[in-house]
């Protein structure tokens, strides 16, 4: 599985680093809830958010995802699942 693939907690915070951590995303409701949907995790609710979009992210962690073995991302967001969800997202 992914998780295997995982390089590390410091690639994973260099790849965080790239995506913009502004205050005015914490006033869109739409990252509010994508935020508590990810059990407060910001690092994982910013990616996803840049990444899929705003509208569009809600929907995606609440949907089965074959790169995830068939799970959520809301899902995989302890242990080793975690890692799989870090390395399906740095390979998007």
């Amino acid at each position: 599985m992914l998780e295997e693939f995982y390089k590390g907690d410091k690639l994973w915070e260099d790849f965080v680093s790239v995506f913009p951590k502004h205050d005015s995303l914490q006033c869109k409701e739409e990252y509010k809830q994508l935020f508590n949907n990810m059990n407060m995790n910001k690092d994982l609710s910013v990616v996803i958010y840049e990444l899929i979009g705003s509208k569009e992210s809600l929907n995606w962690v609440t949907q089965d995802n074959p790169a995830l073995g068939g799970l959520k991302p809301i899902e995989c967001l302890e242990g080793n699942l975690l890692n799989r969800l870090r390395t399906m997202l740095m390979r998007f």
